[in-house]
């Protein structure tokens, strides 16, 4: 969220306990995380990171040729604007979630500049090492299951949402990414509210990384 007033206040009043993702300088993003604040949401700094593609970044984007100042630098600008942030995730980043290097420059500078941030991968690439280099740094962790509106049609939305479910009952917890797209919302607005009913329910990602951690300990204790 950030760039479209409207549609983040939308995102913002969908019923459950959702988290939100806001883009750092994004000309809505600290008014919107302010509301998101106020309501009690898990809140997230969505750093625009370097694509295979050469996506526009914005002010306060990553590349690969940023030395570790510049790096360390833009990241802590990014965390000081949305300053009840309590995660980090990338934006994009089909490149530079690739390098090694860039990312432990990464998780050093959260580790100097944010308090207590946990780390989502995107997992914009099969190939990112972004997560376990945060296991490395030991920042908590959890990589995106699924994207819920890669293709934004209400039927495809409702597919991976379905998709989504099935896996959280399968292994225990599932984490899924979609965007302020007006399909969906539209979708998310009238099936958010039914989610008991097909047995699973929604958590912040706070919430959902501890759940995480316990099953992962459990299963490692057998």
């Amino acid at each position: 969220l950030g760039h479209l007033r409207v549609a983040g206040l939308r995102a913002l009043n969908l019923p459950g306990n959702l988290s939100f993702s806001f883009i750092p300088k994004a000309p809505h993003a600290q008014e919107l995380a302010g509301v998101a604040h106020e309501l009690g949401k898990d809140i997230l700094l969505h750093i625009p990171m370097e694509s295979e593609g050469g996506h526009f970044l914005g002010p306060a984007g990553l590349t690969k040729e940023m030395t570790r100042t510049e790096l360390t630098e833009s990241v802590c600008a990014s965390i000081w604007t949305i300053p009840h942030a309590q995660g980090l995730s990338n934006h994009m980043g089909s490149l530079l979630t690739r390098k090694k290097r860039s990312m432990r420059w990464l998780m050093e500078a959260m580790l100097e500049c944010g308090e207590d941030l946990y780390f989502i991968d995107s997992q914009t690439t099969g190939k990112t090492v972004a997560a376990a280099t945060a296991r490395e740094y030991e920042i908590p962790t959890l990589e995106r299951d699924i994207f819920l509106d890669h293709e934004p049609s209400t039927d495809f939305i409702l597919a991976k949402l379905r998709q989504l479910v099935e896996l959280a009952k399968r292994q225990g917890t599932a984490l899924g990414i979609a965007h302020p797209y007006p399909e969906t919302l539209n979708v998310l607005e009238r099936v958010l509210p039914q989610l008991e009913d097909w047995g699973v329910t929604l958590v912040p990602v706070s919430i959902l990384l501890a759940k995480r951690t316990k099953l992962l300990a459990r299963r490692t204790n057998r």
